[in-house]
Parts: C-alpha cells; structure tokens; sequence
C-alpha cells in the first residue's frame, strides 16, 4: 500500500462517508458485485451475488450451477449435467445447453465458452465469474458472439436477449456489449470489468464508457473516504506543535490539505495515486484553532472532501519571551527563523512576524543547530555529543565522543571531545570540532606582562574531525601542530589546571578550495586548512604576537575603515570570503590592553593570491540608539536571496535591562533593519547561541 507524508500539527473529525453509488433500471438492482436478477432464486458463489429465475446470477472460483442445467470449467460444480457442458480452452460447447468456465454459472438452455472457445447460437454463457441468463451466449477474449443472445464476463452481467463480449472482444448484429475496450454495436449494451446490464440497458464500472443505442450508462464504485480523515498529535511533549493527518480512500486517490486558522491560510499536498495517506504536518502557532478541509479526488473526476478542528496547545510555562520590535516581510529572507536559547534549552522556529510555530525542549544546552539537507536538525549539546533530531522530537542518531561510555544505540566516534560546532559536508561527512590536551612547556603564564616567567602547562588545543554517519574518522588535524602552542590571546591564560589555548567556536567546509575554516576564539584569528594535507593556507586575525613560520601565512589588510576582529564566532565561506560575528571582546590581542568592546556582523572580501583581505561591509548592531556588545555566543549569517544579513547577539550585556536578554536582526545591504526580534527572560540571564533562515517549515516534506 502505497503511502504519503506531508507535515501539520493538528485533529481531524471523520464527518464525510459518500454514497456507494447504487443505482436502479427496471427492476433490478445493481451492486458493486454485479448482480441481478428478476424472478426465482438460482445458483450463488462468491464473491458474485445471487442469480434469481436463471436470468442472473454469479459464480467465482467454485461457484454452483443453477436448477442443474449447465456444467463448469475450473471449479465449478455443476448438478445433473444433462444441460451441456463447459469447456476449457480450446474448447467448444455445441447448441443446447450451457456451462461455465472459471468459477461461472449457466442457466438453462445456456451455452459457456471460455479464451478462445465460441458459443454457438441458442444458448449462452459467462466466464471469470460472470453470468448469462436464458438464450444468451458469453465470449471471452477473443472469441465472439454469435447471433441471438449474449453474456458477460468480468463479473459483468446480461439481461435476456443481450449480447456482452470482453476484453477487446465484438459482438454481431443485433444487441451488442461492451467491457474493457471492446465495442458495442447497434442495439443494447453491456460492460464488463464490474458492470452490469438488464434488459435493453447498458453499464459501465470505473473507467469503463460503454453505451449502445437505446443503451444507458451504470455507475462504478464511488470515492469515499473509509478512515479518517484523522489526526494524531504526537506524543513527544518535547515537540508538541507536530503531528500525523492520515486519511484513506477506497479507491487509488490524489489529495490535498487546507488549513485556516490564525489569521493565515495555506495548503499541503498529499501524495498522488495513494490509497492511505498519512501526511505528518508542523508550522502551527501555539493555542491556535485551526480549521481543515481534506479533499481527495481519482482519475475519474470523482472528489470528496471532509472538514475538522483542532486547538494547538499552549506554550508551557517558563517559554523565552519573544518581543517584536519590528517587522518588514516584504524586503526579508524568505522562511523562518531558527535559534536555540539557553539556559532554558529549547530550540525555537519564529515566522516574520515573531510568533513561534514550532520548538523542542532538550534537557541541557544545545549549540549550533542546523537544517541538515535530509530536512532534520543537528546541534552539538553541552554534553560534547552530536544529536541529529526530527521534527517531532526524536533522536534519529546520536554521535558520542569516545571520552566515556556510550550510550545505547549511539554511534561512537573515537574523539576525545564533541564542541560548539558541527556542519555537513556535500560528500556526505560530518566536520566536528573536538579537543585535546598537551602538555607545552614554556607557555606563557601572563597577558598582560610579556616578561613574567614562562611555565609547564596543560594546554587544551581543538582538533577537526571529519567522520562519516557511520561515526569512521576519515580525516583528523590537530590545531596545536598547525598553529603556534606558544602564542596566546586574551583569556589563554588562566589560574586553572588546564589553559584554554584556541577556542575553537565553529568550524565550516570550504568546497571551493577544499579546506576546513575553523574560528579560534583565543586566538582572535580565522584559519583556513587544507583538507587534504593539513596545511595552513592563512590567517584571518591581528597581525600581534605571530612568529614565523606563521607570519606568512597572515592576510594583509588593504583598504579604508578596516579593523580587525576579536573573539570572534560562526565564521563562514561567502561568496567574496568569510563573514561572521566580531563579538570584540578586548578590542585587541593580547600585552597590548584593551580596547572598545562593541560588538557587529562584518563581511571580509579575501585575495588568496595576493594574500590580502579588505573590509567589506560592517553593521553595529542598536537597541534604543545604542550600540551593543554580545561578550559570548552569537552569529551572523548572509542570505543569498536578497543580500540581507541575518544577525544574532546572542549574549547581551548583563548590566543592560532587561538582563541576560538576545537580539534577533535582520538588515539589508544597505544597513536598513527589516526585522528585530527581542528575546528575553527576565529576571534570569538568557542566551542565544546563533541563528538561520530556513524555509517555510508549514511546506517541509518531513518524515
């Protein structure tokens, strides 16, 4: 059985069950079996109906002859067999009596045929479960009619003085019938493939036109709905705005979805030429009633359609609150808006106009959630494992580092550590950043004093895994053997046991160049590896405290207004060279002070040939007028469609008021905001570690 899946959160009543399509000519009465009859009962199988005074009747696999007159081909029974006999393929059966091939019946006086046997005149009869009343002869594939009466195959059935032929099969002059391509001479009609014809009438089933002179067309099954339509929401309360439409027809069937409710209007589409359709659905606002419409409809032309309702629940209690300040949706990205909030730990999706249509609750802090090209979401937990989750909150795959015991059913990947950041690759790869700890000697033991003494110390340095979804490493490059160990940034430093040397916070694939670009927030540097042989290819970054034979690799700065960037995250391969979000923490590397801390989104324009890299373009974020500085998190992301810049200060000040609150941009090239959304949670503090544009998720084809 055939199935579909759309994505919706919502109920449906079954209200819609439509008529069989019974229909009445002269006295007899037309059923989905192909019966009729007018007079005294005769002989009965299954699955056909009755036959009532020889006229009718109907035989399948085993079926009985009636009053004794006819003999059976195939299973048949047939009582005292002195009414003729049915023959088998390639038989005949003489004038006189009748019998009946596979499963059929013949009435008195019949004669039965069956591929590519011929009835000859007199009597009739029918095969494959048909019937033939009185004076009637029944062909089936090729074979033909002959002057006088006729039969039906097909489970079809015809009246007296009828003729009916098959499957491509002709009927002589007089009456003639029709099934399944056959033609239908002068006179009277009938139709095969469940069709059914009485006495100077002619009927056609489903997809079957058959018709004759003085003829009238029968009807076919009906559509109708025979479940549903019906919804489930999902049983995960950690994803409660999602859930299952299911809905079946009784014929093969295209279908579709509309939904009204919340001051909007949309529609999904269901899978064609399915009979069951269950169609998974998401995109809903919260405490919402929605009002729904499922229509359906066959090859035919035939179309049902049933209503319903549903209430979305409610945000649960302790819900971010997500305050719009403002809103321009005809000069924004196309989609939806998804981000992730910490410390209550949900993942969130807010249409233009700030209002949530989905979200899932974890059970501790989620970092760097992405849209994966199999239309699910990965992010990175504060546990340093990897999550791949659907859209109704279940684990699909869990990638555990191997520091500690895995748990049941993840997949182990031999790392010592999973963090902040994880992306997918176009050859179907996984890039993580993990971690390791070194012991280095003289490392520096001070920021502020060049000249304190060095020390022996346990230095923590990322390394880049790519790994398959299998959880095999196939490429692994340690920072502390690509970089200086030695040379440190604000905050490498510390009175800890172990000293934070690089920091990674993201780290991307560059298909261009096939490299790895990884930010190293205690470096305040941007790097680019070569994939393939580990090699540095340059250095984003202040040119302060290098050495060779790194120095080298520095990208010179060219052009007016540029300034560097510090503490930087979500570095990313633009179309010109990176992008991401200058946190500016310091506002300078290390030994040499500290400068303003303002925090922006800027674009880099870089020359790998002349190695030289220029300011692009630059935006300071505002809220009341003033700048704002995000001391941690955040991300900046360029939208191919319209040039925008989507922007997420996921840390603000905690002097600010409210405290511990996010902000949400949305600004085009020209520094115009389009969109501002507020995300707060006062009194408690609130982050937001970063921020994507995706698609309309009411349209995702989810699983």
């Amino acid at each position: 059985m055939r199935r579909s899946v759309l994505l919706i959160a919502c109920t449906f009543i079954p209200t819609l069950c439509a008529a069989c399509g019974i229909e009445k000519h002269a006295e007899r009465v037309i059923d989905h079996d192909g019966t009729a009859g007018l007079g005294v009962p005769g002989g009965s199988g299954a699955p056909g109906g009755n036959a009532l005074d020889g006229r009718g009747g109907s035989g399948a696999s085993g079926g009985n002859g009636g009053y004794g007159f006819g003999g059976t081909d195939h299973g048949g029974a047939a009582a005292d067999a002195s009414g003729g006999t049915a023959a088998h393929p390639p038989g005949e059966t003489k004038a006189g009596g009748g019998g009946a091939g596979n499963g059929g019946q013949a009435a008195a006086g019949e004669g039965g045929a069956r591929s590519p046997g011929e009835a000859k005149a007199g009597g009739g009869g029918a095969n494959n479960g048909g019937q033939a009343a009185a004076g009637e002869a029944g062909a089936r594939s090729p074979g033909e009619a002959k002057a006088g009466g006729g039969g039906a195959n097909n489970g079809g059935q015809a009246g007296a003085g009828e003729a009916g032929a098959g499957n491509r099969g002709q009927a002589g002059a007089g009456e003639a019938g029709a099934g399944n391509g056959g033609q239908a001479g002068a006179g009277e009609a009938g139709a095969g493939n469940r069709g059914q014809a009485g006495s100077g009438e002619a009927g056609a089933a489903s997809a079957v036109v058959a018709g004759g002179a003085g003829g009238q067309p029968g009807s076919g099954p009906a559509l109708q709905f025979v479940a549903g339509p019906s919804f489930e929401g999902h049983t995960n309360d950690l994803a409660p705005l999602a859930g299952t439409l299911r809905v079946e027809t009784n014929l093969p069937s295209t279908g579709s979805v509309s939904v009204v409710g919340g001051g909007e209007t949309w529609s999904v589409t269901l899978a064609s030429g399915a009979t069951l359709h269950e169609q998974p659905m998401i995109g809903f606002k919260p405490d919402t009633i929605y009002e729904f419409t499922a229509t359906a409809s066959d090859p035919s032309g035939q179309i049902v359609s049933a209503p319903a309702q549903w209430r979305s629940p409610a945000l649960p209690a302790g819900f971010p609150t997500l305050e719009l300040v403002q809103s321009d949706p005809s000069r924004m990205e196309p989609g939806m808006t998804l981000f992730d909030v910490r410390p209550c730990h949900y993942i969130v999706v807010a249409d233009a106009m700030g209002q949530v249509r989905w979200y899932y609750h974890f059970l501790a802090n989620i970092e760097t959630t992405r849209l994966l090209s199999n239309g699910n979401l990965m992010f990175v937990s504060q546990y340093h494992d990897l999550f791949e989750l659907d859209w109704f909150g279940n684990t699909v795959t869990r990638w555990y580092a191997t520091k500690g015991a895995a748990p049941a059913g993840s997949v182990r990947v031999a790392a010592n550590y999973m963090s902040h950041s994880a992306s997918e690759m176009p050859n179907g790869n996984l890039v993580a950043l993990s971690r390791e700890d070194r012991t280095i000697d003289n490392y520096p033991s001070s920021t502020s004093n060049r000249d304190a003494p060095p020390k022996t110390a346990t230095v923590r340095g990322d390394v880049i895994v790519e790994f398959t979804w299998q959880g095999e490493i196939v490429k692994e490059l340690h920072l502390l053997d690509i970089l200086d160990p030695r040379r440190v940034g604000y905050e490498a430093v510390s009175s800890g046991v172990v000293q934070d040397w690089s920091h990674g916070n993201s780290v991307v694939y560059d298909e261009n160049s096939d490299a790895y670009v990884v930010s190293l927030r205690h470096q305040d540097a941007v790097v680019k590896v070569a994939r393939e042989t580990g090699e540095l290819v340059w250095i984003l970054g202040d040119h302060a405290n290098w050495e060779e034979p790194w120095q080298s690799k520095l990208l010179t700065p060219v052009g007016e207004d540029f300034r560097w960037q510090y503490h930087q995250h979500a570095a990313e391969v633009i179309p010109i060279g990176i992008g991401l979000y200058d946190n500016h923490n310091h506002g300078a590397s290390a030994f040499n002070g500290s400068g303003r801390a303002v925090s922006r989104a800027v674009k880099y324009a870089i020359d790998e040939e002349q190695m030289t890299v220029a300011q692009a373009w630059s935006y300071e974020p505002l809220a009341s007028g003033k700048s704002l500085f995000s001391q941690a998190m955040s991300d900046a992301d360029w939208l191919g469609s319209t040039g925008n810049e989507l922007i997420a200060s996921g840390s603000l000040e905690r002097s600010s008021d409210p405290p511990g609150w996010a902000q949400i941009l949305e600004v085009t090239e020209d520094g115009t905001s389009v969109f501002e959304l507020n995300v707060l949670d006062s009194p408690d503090t609130l982050t937001v570690f970063g921020a994507s544009r995706i698609p309309d998720i009411r349209y995702m084809q989810v699983e």
